[in-house]
């Protein structure tokens, strides 16, 4: 069970003093998402948040959680792919999966092949459009970038590869809501080309392996914020989300990392790694719910 270090609670109140006047752009202090991949989520908590991203394969009815005031967002994954997915067999009998991801139990996938970006872009995207979501959150696309840092001989590309696939999917579908998941090094690239930041864990550092969550150095933080907010500097459109993992239990760490995440300008979320439920710190505020209704904007 993750405990809350002192420095978390007067970290917390400091950045709320000293960043209140250094926001680069307006940003709704209430506003709220959530991430939840599960076959049911609870409507009442739902109602409450502007930003709702839901699994594309396992979600309940759209039309009770859709409304004329929020998006709903559907996933898809760039860089890795589950073998339940529909496509999977094509792209395994065409030698495009890299390897396993054991952490995730997923599979990497070459995003410099043609098949799986025409798959990626005319098949999984419209699949999740097709069902009447908003628009798109695309994972993992550290995945790719990491595979070429790692290997930059073999895997050469995979960077450049992922910021063409992403522009060219607001290419195709020029109306949806995209989010991008980190991505941090293609970020200025494709800025233009999308309308959130989801920038997953960089505040907590949480170990899959032992479930522990512990803070991130000031500096690994800061240097996150700084770019984060440099990028907002100079594409004034883009809104920053955030995900943290922490554990449930601890309601006053909970709420020490929403507010360090909102004095910075960040429209917090914090869950669990298996992302089924919303915590109740997620919707406590001032702020009216969003109304349910099946007018959809």
């Amino acid at each position: 069970m993750s405990k809350t270090p002192r420095n978390l609670i007067l970290l917390s109140m400091a950045l709320i003093s000293s960043a209140c006047g250094q926001i680069q752009r307006a940003f709704d202090p209430h506003e709220r998402w959530a991430v939840v991949y599960a076959s049911e989520i609870d409507e009442d908590s739902a109602a409450w948040m502007d930003v709702l991203v839901m699994d594309a394969y396992r979600h309940p009815p759209l039309e009770h959680y859709k409304t004329s005031r929020n998006k709903v967002l559907g996933y898809v994954s760039l860089g890795e792919v589950q073998s339940f997915y529909p496509y999977y067999d094509r792209l395994e009998q065409s030698n495009v999966i890299l390897g396993k991801n054991e952490q995730w139990d997923s599979l990497y996938v070459d995003i410099r092949s043609d098949l799986w970006r025409e798959i990626f872009l005319k098949e999984a995207i419209p699949a999740v459009i097709d069902q009447g979501f908003d628009g798109i959150m695309i994972d993992t696309v550290d995945s790719a970038i990491a595979l070429e840092q790692q290997n930059p001989e073999q895997y050469a590309q995979m960077q450049e590869y992922a910021a063409h696939t992403i522009a060219y999917a607001r290419h195709l579908y020029p109306d949806i809501t995209i989010m991008v998941n980190r991505g941090f090094e293609i970020l200025p690239q494709i800025a233009d080309k999308i309308d959130y930041v989801l920038a997953e864990s960089i505040l907590v550092e949480h170990d899959l392996k032992t479930s522990n969550s512990k803070l991130f150095s000031d500096d690994i933080y800061g240097h996150y914020v700084t770019l984060l907010k440099q990028l907002q500097k100079q594409h004034p459109h883009i809104k920053v989300y955030t995900l943290d993992y922490w554990s449930p239990k601890d309601n006053k760490g909970i709420k020490a990392i929403y507010n360090m995440q909102r004095a910075n300008g960040f429209i917090p979320f914090v869950s669990t790694p298996d992302l089924r439920h919303i915590h109740k710190e997620a919707i406590t505020s001032s702020a009216a719910p969003v109304k349910k209704g099946t007018d959809h904007a």
